[in-house]
């Protein structure tokens, strides 16, 4: 019938596509509706769309998945006029590894007209050849939430900022190891009005309180790890004092002239600061060298302590890679554990507000990163309310204020969450910023974001009216 058997097979291959897209072999999951092809050089190809009512913000989240990763080179996705440029990314299960290399993008549906949409996605091989897969889905928008990218870009200043902690018109900036002071009564243009100079280590979490700015510093042990810093006048901060604790300084909390210091190895170090100048310790907590305290939260007359257990991992699965502590502060001099809750992965920051505490961790465990929701009502027995666990970073501080978890969430910028009802996240909004998102701090409306080496963003979540 043909007399070139090469012209036959690819003809015989063009068939078997069409036949796939037409009969439907598209499964829906409770998560994606994918629809798979099996062709030359592609053993294993899915192009994955989220179904818009699992979408939030009026956006299409459209992934595709390709073993052998190298005969994929280019990808695109598109809906009516919109049309987005896929990237290379990573795709894990929900329960995190095992971990495909994928193409993905998100296309924003923004003013488009209610109906049905037909959404086209477009795989390019090295051979030349390309794969498709198209699907009509019905997009109506009074079922969803505000536009697509509901934060705006306030200001922004550059630099290396890790750590923020906002006060009246001024942010106070870990900047490597220094204290940096910004104008912000003009969000707009933030502008540096004082610095101090190098505290000899890595500045990893700033607090003020009245007329000082508490500065946990440290990388290595050896170094004095909580710095008081007088900032009475912003354009000449002053250090005053310091307290060098058996650790290195990672976070720190303060209230009523104490200050509560995460002192990694160290552990938890609760310290006098009446008098600035001498700081003074009044008792400690600690589990020893393999479960450093990381981070530090006080409410009430309980402080949260979240300390890391360093053995956990590959040869000891059964290990969490997280302890959360509860210590009883009601007389600073004299701490008691209350109790401690394990969870899997790695947390890297905590809130606690009304009862309930929220805590954020990284990919380093068995589970996704995401935002944990938990009950804190009766602190000998916490409960899980509720998780985020679709967080595409590796999300690393948590600033709750007004029902709404804002989540510096690493590589991937600001997520912001709608947590008035913490049995159900919802996500409302992001903003990818270029650098590293690794702490947050809410004020006025505005979050401020230590972007590492992207500066300081100032961003504004628009909500829908």
């Amino acid at each position: 019938m043909f007399a070139n058997p090469r012209k036959a097979k690819l003809l015989l291959c063009l068939m078997f596509l069409l036949a796939t897209i037409s009969q439907g072999t598209a499964e829906q999951s409770d998560t994606f509706l994918y629809l798979p092809f099996v062709l030359k050089g592609f053993p294993h190809v899915h192009v994955y769309f989220e179904p818009f009512n699992r979408c939030v913000g009026y956006e299409a989240y459209i992934l595709i998945v390709a073993t052998p990763p190298d005969d994929i080179v280019r990808a695109t996705a598109q809906i009516e006029d919109r049309r987005v440029d896929l990237s290379p990314t990573e795709w894990c299960y929900r329960k995190g590894p095992p971990c495909d290399p994928a193409w993905s993008g998100t296309l924003c549906l923004t003013g488009l007209e209610p109906g049905e949409k037909q959404v086209t996605a477009i795989a390019f091989d090295r051979f030349g050849n390309s794969f498709r897969a198209c699907r009509t889905l019905t997009y109506t928008p009074d079922n969803f939430p505000p536009p697509c990218f509901p934060i705006e870009l306030v200001g922004h200043y550059e630099g290396e900022v890790q750590a923020i902690f906002v006060q009246g018109n001024y942010a106070y900036l870990g900047e490597g190891s220094n204290l940096t002071i910004l104008d912000i009564s003009t969000p707009t243009s933030p502008i540096i009005v004082g610095q101090i100079a190098p505290l000899a280590e890595y500045v990893w979490a700033v607090y003020v309180s009245g007329n000082y700015a508490y500065t946990a510093v440290g990388y290595t042990v050896g170094y004095d790890d909580l710095r008081v810093v007088d900032v009475s006048e912003p354009t000449n901060p002053t250090e005053v004092g310091s307290y060098d604790a058996p650790g290195n300084g990672r976070d720190v909390y303060v209230s009523d002239n104490i200050a509560y210091l995460a002192n990694g190895t160290g552990g938890l170090r609760v310290i006098d600061v009446s008098e600035p100048s001498s700081p003074a310790e009044l008792d400690s907590f600690e589990m020893g060298q393999w479960f450093p305290a990381m981070s530090v939260y006080v409410s009430g007359r309980m402080a949260y302590l979240v300390i890391h257990d360093v053995c956990a991992g590959e040869f000891t699965p059964d290990r969490p890679w997280t302890h959360l502590w509860t210590v009883d502060i009601s007389n600073p001099a004299d701490l008691i554990e209350v109790a401690t809750h394990e969870i899997s992965n790695f947390v890297n920051d905590i809130y606690v507000t009304n009862n309930t505490g929220y805590l954020v961790h990284s990919t380093v465990g068995p589970d996704p990163a995401g935002l944990l929701i938990l009950d804190m009502t009766n602190p000998p027995s916490l409960t899980e309310l509720g998780f985020y666990d679709v967080m595409r970073g590796d999300a690393e501080a948590v600033y709750v204020s007004g029902g709404l978890a804002y989540v510096a969430d690493g590589s991937e910028g600001l997520r912001v969450l709608n947590v008035s009802d913490p049995t159900n996240p919802i996500k409302l909004g992001f903003y990818d910023t270029p650098g590293y998102a690794q702490d947050v701090y809410v004020s006025n409306g505005l979050a401020y974001v230590a972007d590492g080496p992207g500066g300081l963003f100032i961003l504004r979540y628009k909500p829908a009216h």
